[in-house]
């Protein structure tokens, strides 16, 4: 844990402590004691300053408050205040607030007189909201003003609404059966529900809630891939691709691919599949021809992967290898590019198991996590890695990058709650 500027200086005629009215909630393991957690955003309750002279409280003194960087007073201004103790030598902060932009990680509060200062430690983090179960896939609206969230507990099953703005569930689907793949329509006027036991595509009017049409499909289902130019949709069977019209609700034909992992459609109706070859122990990127519905290549990756995603032009494909093998915990970013379908370059991290993954609408970052609480961002211009602690233990499962750039929403694995932090910039 980090120490404030000349923590080690004192004061013995003068005297102030910072307390804190809310207790704070999931301490960091490196917090201090007196130590408040907040959220990007988030406006922090009264905080107090407690001043004395000889032990005694007092009111004849101005103490200057200094907030950190990115926090603001109820007046909206920065920095430096001076405040005047009441009777009891208190002072009451109220309305602070850490502004949206402030990346997580450690800040200060100052109070200081001529004769003396206190500091406070204030720690930022990753806001969470509590789901009902483990949170899984999340899928946003096209502004980000809304997430579906597929969580599970035992065998209860549900999908969650989210209001991004107040991080609140405003709605939810209940008992759904095993969803275990879920997608919005490009006119945001239906969910599609992969379930994985009943072995059926069923879809969900997003203004009612209803179920309006059922597909059965009989190979366990359990990913859906909406195609970005018409009514089709792939979606990962026992060892191979369905593909089904929407708008008829029928499946068109199957492609035979293995156990896919996951999907991107790119360029010149091309698709790209991430496939895990067992008897190899390596995961391939299978190129489909979305016409034909046909694998025309295959693209071994010398590692394994769970994730695929594609950058916003289309252009370069993103698989993020967390091991290369049961010995070897080697961890790249490959880079396929989709004129060639051949590989461009690696991505050389230098972090270990990297699995989860997301790229930033923007085309500027790619967002990546392994078990420990953090999301590592690259910089694809210089390559650079920048690691953003999320604090409250969190273990991010899944990622998913909110169309607006602001939002990373994942699960945290083990516990029923999913973590939104803040990106934007």
């Amino acid at each position: 844990m980090s120490v404030p500027p000349f923590a080690g200086e004192t004061y013995p005629m003068f005297s102030s402590s910072i307390f804190f009215s809310e207790s704070p909630r999931a301490v960091p393991r490196d917090c201090a004691s007196a130590c408040y957690v907040t959220s990007p955003g988030k406006e922090l309750k009264e905080i107090q300053v407690q001043v004395q002279v000889q032990n005694q409280p007092t009111q004849n003194i101005a103490v200057s408050v200094t907030l950190p960087s990115g926090f603001h007073y109820a007046d909206g201004t920065y920095g430096k205040q001076v405040f005047h103790p009441d009777a009891n030598g208190k002072i009451n902060l109220q309305g602070l607030t850490c502004e949206a932009a402030v990346s997580n990680g450690q800040y200060w509060l100052l109070a200081e007189h001529s004769d003396g200062q206190a500091w406070a430690e204030i720690i930022v983090q990753a806001d969470t909201i509590p789901t009902p179960g483990q949170a899984y896939e999340t899928v946003f609206n096209s502004d980000g003003s809304r997430a579906y969230v597929n969580s599970a507990i035992d065998s209860d099953f549900t999908i969650s609404i989210i209001d991004t703005k107040s991080q609140t569930i405003i709605a939810s689907l209940d008992d759904v059966d095993s969803p275990s793949g879920i997608a919005l329509s490009p006119d945001e006027n239906h969910l599609y529900i992969c379930h994985y036991f009943p072995n059926t595509l069923s879809v969900v009017d997003t203004l009612t809630l209803s179920t309006v049409g059922v597909l059965p499909l009989g190979v366990y289902p359990s990913n859906i891939f909406l195609h970005p130019n018409n009514a089709l949709a792939y979606i990962k069977g026992e060892n191979r691709i369905l593909v089904v019209d929407l708008d008829r609700l029928r499946v068109v034909t199957t492609i035979n691919t293995g156990n896919v992992n996951g999907l991107v459609f790119g360029p010149n109706s091309k698709a790209y599949a991430l496939v895990f070859d067992a008897p190899f122990v390596e995961s391939v990127v299978k190129v489909l021809d979305t016409r034909d519905h046909l694998v025309t290549r295959t693209l071994p990756l010398g590692g394994v992967a769970s994730r695929i995603g594609i950058s916003t032009d289309s252009l370069s494909v993103y698989v993020p290898i967390f091991t290369r093998g049961p010995f070897d915990p080697g961890s790249w970013i490959a880079v396929i590019d989709t004129l060639v379908d051949g590989f461009r370059n690696n991505i050389e991290h230098g972090e270990v198991g990297l699995v989860e993954f997301g790229v930033s609408p923007d085309g500027k970052r790619l967002y990546t996590a392994n078990s420990t609480p953090f999301v590592f961002s690259i910089d694809l211009q210089s390559l650079a890695v920048k690691s953003i602690p999320l604090g409250n233990n969190i273990r991010p499962y899944y990622l998913s990058v909110s169309p607006d750039n602001t939002w990373i929403y994942g699960g945290d694995l083990g516990n029923d709650r999913l973590f939104a932090l803040n990106v934007k910039e």
